[in-house]
């Protein structure tokens, strides 16, 4: 039997946009060959774009480059990004891409109402991200990652001042600059290590954000800002904390988890319940269904993943 094949695009290996290529690949079906090819190798030969069925790039960036060289071979772009980000170009690219795969519902619902788009939030693979180490054996640590010098997230504003702070009420800090120097894989370990992971993105910036769903799916606590598709499944006070982009705001969320563990530790087991929905072993349906859909050329109307079943899209 002849199988479906596809062809997804991330940028480098070991970070974020590789995680989820090698997680698509890894629950693949049966009747579909996929493969990983990393942007940053080089050009991607024409020939390479005309064999697959389908082309999946994960960073939009790229589509126009893309899709000069593809023939009919459809482009499905992913857009993961908060509802304000880069909207001139996003609306450029989506009239180029044949499909658009947005990653939260905020931005898939503020979209202009474009017929070639979806909702399909990233997921998380479980079988990598998953508590190693007892809530109550971990350090009283706080954990945050991204970059120190884009404003949006919230480094020099919300973290750094945190981080002088922390001590005083008896919680560490731990923060590492962009992906960390042992990629994606290490990561696991990094989240056991600590109770808490914080996110004080600018609120409608994020996509996602990764370190919240594979932290909370490592067993800790997220507390963070209204942002990225945490909106999609947290609720305030019973599986993460949420609040305002102001250090005493972190403050105050991270004394009340520090002096009530058992708190945290109810937080943190119901955000680990509620993870378990966005694992890709199931979310990975949802991608699969729709490029079955594209592939075979019949009409696909615009869907959010959590209003259909993957067998219905």
């Amino acid at each position: 039997m002849s199988k479906y094949r596809v062809l997804i695009l991330y940028d480098v290996p070991g970070w974020a946009y590789w995680q989820r290529a090698t997680a698509l690949k890894k629950y693949a079906p049966d009747d579909f060959e996929v493969e990983l090819i990393a942007l940053t190798d080089g050009v991607v030969h024409s020939s390479k774009l005309q064999q697959a069925d389908l082309v999946f790039v994960l960073d939009y960036t790229y589509a126009a480059s893309l899709k000069s060289r593809m023939g009919d071979t459809p482009l499905v772009v992913s857009f993961n990004m908060g509802p304000d980000k880069r909207r001139g170009m996003q609306g450029s690219v989506a009239t180029i891409a044949d499909w658009c795969i947005f990653h939260n519902s905020a931005t898939y619902e503020r979209w202009p109402k474009i017929l070639n788009r979806c909702c399909i939030p990233n997921g998380v693979d479980l079988d990598i991200f998953k508590p190693t180490v007892p809530f109550e054996d971990r350090p009283n640590r706080a954990l945050w990652m991204g970059s120190k010098t884009k404003d949006v997230k919230g480094y020099k504003e919300v973290i750094e001042p945190l981080g002088k702070r922390l001590a005083n009420i008896g919680i560490e800090l731990d923060v590492i600059h962009g992906t960390g120097s042992g990629g994606h894989l290490d990561m696991p370990v990094w989240y056991n290590s600590g109770r808490y992971i914080l996110c004080a993105s600018k609120e409608d910036y994020e996509g996602t954000p990764n370190t919240i769903t594979e932290g909370v799916a490592c067993g800790c606590v997220a507390i963070s800002t209204r942002t990225g598709n945490i909106l999609d499944w947290g609720e305030d006070g019973v599986n993460c904390l949420l609040g305002g982009r102001e250090t005493d705001t972190f403050i105050s969320l991270l004394r009340e988890v520090g002096e009530w563990a058992d708190f945290a530790e109810w937080l943190a087991t119901n955000g680990l319940a509620t993870i378990q929905q966005w694992g890709y072993n199931t979310r990975a349906a949802y991608f699969f269904a729709l490029w079955r859909k594209l592939i075979d050329r019949e009409p696909v109307e615009p869907f959010r993943w959590d209003k259909i079943e993957p067998e219905c899209i």
